[in-house]
């Protein structure tokens, strides 16, 4: 068996990586959310509408709705899929030497998994350039999600705060779209939906929009 080796520093490097993980990711999806509702001005009146009827004014949004909000939901997803805030996930490694596709990989090599390239494959999805929560809508209109949507990565090294991400990234796009409507500045252009500035996280380039009290 073997021991790993816990020190206080090693405690707060995990620490950091969590906190950062966990917010620089989730802001960046709400930037990117507030880019596609102003330039998709219908889909986040059918948001509000949404919202209206399922939540109101009264309470703020609870995970237990978002059953009952398809297209809420459905818009969240569009997000992740066509502005995935990691593109390339988290590096990973071999445990053991691997062959694949006549390459081989020696124990310990590096890997990063191209999730982008899978979330913008037309093979994968129609128009994979256009943001269309449609696509996540059945003819019943009830949410149908594909094997094909892995913003959090996939297998048994998925990402350990999907779950969270989910959770915060509905939670926080219902709130603000509650009780504010999102629009661009009067004589501005909308920001870009598609190119953004790529590091470790995809984050949009520097926009304005204007917060209208509902």
């Amino acid at each position: 068996m073997q021991w790993a080796y816990i020190s206080e520093w090693n405690v707060f490097r995990i620490i950091v990586d969590l906190y950062l993980a966990g917010t620089d990711t989730t802001a960046n999806t709400l930037r990117w959310s507030l880019v596609h509702m102003v330039n998709h001005p219908d889909a986040q009146k059918r948001v509000q509408q949404e919202i209206d009827q399922v939540i109101g004014q009264g309470r703020v949004a609870k995970m237990e709705d978002k059953d009952r909000m398809p297209f809420t939901e459905a818009t969240v997803l569009e997000v992740f899929r066509l502005s995935t805030v990691v593109p390339l996930g988290v590096p990973h490694a071999t445990s053991e030497a691997t062959n694949l596709a006549g390459y081989t990989f020696p124990k310990g090599t590096v890997i990063l998994g191209d999730l982008y390239r899978v979330l913008h494959d037309k093979n994968n999805f129609e128009d994979p350039y256009k943001f269309k929560p449609e696509r996540w809508l059945d003819g019943d209109g009830k949410v149908v999600k594909s094997d094909k949507l892995i913003p959090f990565s996939m297998g048994p090294r998925i990402c350990l705060g999907k779950g969270l991400a989910e959770m915060e990234s509905f939670i926080f796009f219902t709130t603000l779209l509650q009780n504010f409507t999102f629009k661009v500045p009067e004589g501005e252009k909308p920001p870009d939906g598609v190119e953004g500035l790529n590091a470790f996280t995809f984050t949009p380039y520097p926009y304005n929009v204007c917060a209208v009290r509902r």
